[in-house]
C-alpha cells in the first residue's frame, strides 16, 4: 500500500530501494555544485539538471511529504529568482504530489497556488541559503490551511550539525568530533516505534541502510537485548561498513523505548572509515510537550579514512534527519490515511461551508482555529482539562465542545448535548461549568 500524501510505504527492498536513494541524492545534489564537485568521483553517475531531480520528486509516490518539502524549500532558497521562475513547473508538481490526491484538480490547482506563494516568501527570508529552523516553522505556520500538517511534521526540528563535542576512539586518542541532534513529536506512544528503534530493523525501513548483519548472537536483556551489529550504509555509489555494539531496551512501564550504540572495539580496524560512532535513539513519553512522544536521536561521529572525504559532513543534509522520520513512519505496522487520523491535538469538522460572519465569529471565539473553503472544513484545537501539561478533554467532553463549535457558527444558543436526557435544554457556557 502506498499513501502518496504521508509516503508510507511497505518496507525498502530491490531497485525500488536504490532508485528513492537516487532521487533524495540527485534533489540535493543538483542544487548542492559544491558537493557535487568535492564527491564527483564517489557518486558513479550523471546528476540530473535542476528540472530532472524536482520531476523525478514529484513522481516519487514513496517519499514522505517532510522530506519533500524540505528538500523543495532547501532547493528554493538555494535558486536566484530568475532560476525559480524557470523551475515554476516542476516546484508546482512536488506540491502538488504532497496533497490529498483524491481532491478534484480544480481544488489542488488553488492549494498548489496559495502554497507556492508561501514558499517564494520562505525562499526570500532572510537567513543563511541553508535550510534551518526558522525557514521550517515559517512554512508551517504559513501553509496549514493547505496542507493541515501532522503533528510529527509540524514538530520537526531541522538538524544541528554545528556542535561537536571530544570523544574517544578505539585506539585511545580525543578527537574532536560532529554532533548531530534531530527530533519530532507524535501522538503515537513509545512502544510504536519500537520496531523503528531497533537497530535489527533499520534496513527494512530505510533505503539508505543497506544491511545489519550479527557478529554475534543477541544477548537478551530485561526489556531488550544487546548484540554486535555490522552496519552497512550506502550514500552516493558508496558502501560504508561499521562494526557497532548495540543495546536495545524498553521501559517495564513501556513509556521509553531506545537504543544506544558505539562503536565495537572487538571488531573494529583501520578499515572502518569512521573511528567514533555512538549515539542514541530514543521515543519517550514527555507530559507536557507538544504530544505524548518525543523522538529524538543523537549521534556523534568523527572520520578517520584518509583516502576519502568526509562523509560525516553530508549527514544531516543526505539524509539523517529526515530520514529519521520515514524510518520511524515506514516502520509503523499500520499507518492511517491523513484523512481518518487528524491530530490528538485538534478536531476537523467536514464538510462545513461557512460565510463570511461565520468566519469572523469562528476567529473571534476559537483563535486557533482554522477554515478551508476549498475543501469546507473547520479545524478547532481541542482545549486541555487543565493547566499546560494537562491531557486533552475526551469522551462527553469533546463531544460537547463540537457540538458547541456548530451551535456557534450557526449562531444559535449552546445546547447540552443531553447524552442522558432526550430533551436537551438551551443552556449557556458559564451555566454548563458551573454544574
Amino acid at each position: 500500500m502506498t499513501d502518496v500524501t504521508s509516503g508510507y510505504q511497505q518496507p525498502y527492498e530491490g531497485e525500488g530501494k536504490e532508485q528513492r536513494r537516487r532521487v533524495i541524492e540527485d534533489a540535493l545534489l543538483a542544487f548542492r555544485p559544491e558537493v557535487e564537485r568535492r564527491f564527483r568521483e564517489w557518486i558513479g553517475r550523471e546528476v540530473p539538471s535542476r528540472n530532472a531531480a524536482l520531476g523525478n520528486l514529484a513522481a516519487a509516490t514513496d517519499v514522505h511529504r517532510l522530506l519533500k518539502h524540505r528538500l523543495l524549500i532547501d532547493a528554493v532558497r538555494r535558486s536566484d529568482e530568475e532560476d525559480r521562475e524557470a523551475l515554476d513547473g516542476p516546484i508546482r508538481d512536488v506540491l502538488d504530489s504532497t496533497l490529498d490526491q483524491r481532491l478534484d484538480p480544480d481544488t489542488r490547482r488553488s492549494l498548489v497556488d496559495e502554497a507556492k506563494l508561501r514558499l517564494d516568501e520562505v525562499a526570500a527570508a532572510p537567513g543563511d541559503p541553508r535550510l534551518q529552523a526558522q525557514h521550517w516553522e515559517q512554512w508551517v505556520l504559513t501553509t496549514e490551511s493547505v496542507f493541515r500538517f501532522s503533528t510529527h511534521e509540524a514538530t520537526f526540528q531541522a538538524c544541528n550539525d554545528e556542535e561537536g563535542a571530544f570523544k574517544v576512539t578505539p585506539g585511545g586518542q580525543l578527537v574532536q568530533s560532529r554532533l548531530i541532534v534531530c527530533e519530532f513529536w507524535s501522538d503515537w506512544p513509545p512502544t510504536s516505534f519500537a520496531k523503528f528503534i531497533d537497530p535489527l530493523h533499520w534496513p527494512e525501513c530505510s533505503s539508505f541502510w543497506q544491511a545489519m548483519r550479527q557478529l554475534r548472537l543477541p544477548t537478551p536483556t530485561d526489556g531488550g537485548y544487546d548484540c554486535d551489529l555490522e552496519e552497512t550504509v550506502k550514500i552516493f555509489n558508496e558502501t560504508l561498513i561499521v562494526p557497532l555494539e548495540v543495546g536495545f531496551r524498553t521501559r517495564p512501564d513501556r513509556s521509553r523505548v531506545w537504543t544506544r550504540f558505539n562503536i565495537a572495539r572487538g571488531f573494529y580496524s583501520s578499515s572502518v572509515p569512521v573511528d567514533v560512532d555512538t549515539g542514541t535513539v530514543s521515543a519517550e513519553s514527555m507530559p507536557g510537550g507538544p504530544a505524548k512522544t518525543l523522538v529524538r536521536a543523537t549521534k556523534y561521529l568523527h572520520w578517520s579514512d584518509p583516502n576519502r572525504p568526509d562523509f560525516t559532513s553530508l549527514a544531516c543534509d543526505f539524509g539523517w534527519s529526515e530520514h529519521m522520520v520515514e524510518m520511524a513512519y515506514a516502520c509503523r505496522e499500520q499507518v492511517p490515511h491523513p484523512e481518518t487520523a487528524p491530530s490528538a491535538a485538534t478536531v476537523r469538522l467536514s464538510p462545513m461551508t461557512l460565510p463570511d460572519s461565520a468566519q469572523v465569529r469562528l476567529k473571534r471565539i476559537y483563535p486557533g482555529a482554522h477554515y478551508r473553503a476549498t475543501t469546507a472544513t473547520v479545524q478547532v484545537p481541542i482545549p486541555r482539562a487543565g493547566g499546560v501539561g494537562a491531557p486533552r478533554i475526551r469522551d462527553v467532553e469533546l463531544v460537547q465542545m463540537v457540538a458547541d463549535v456548530i451551535t456557534a457558527l450557526a449562531g444559535k444558543p449552546q445546547q447540552d448535548i443531553g447524552i442522558t436526557s432526550s430533551n436537551p435544554a438551551p443552556t449557556s457556557s458559564k451555566e454548563r461549568r458551573a454544574r
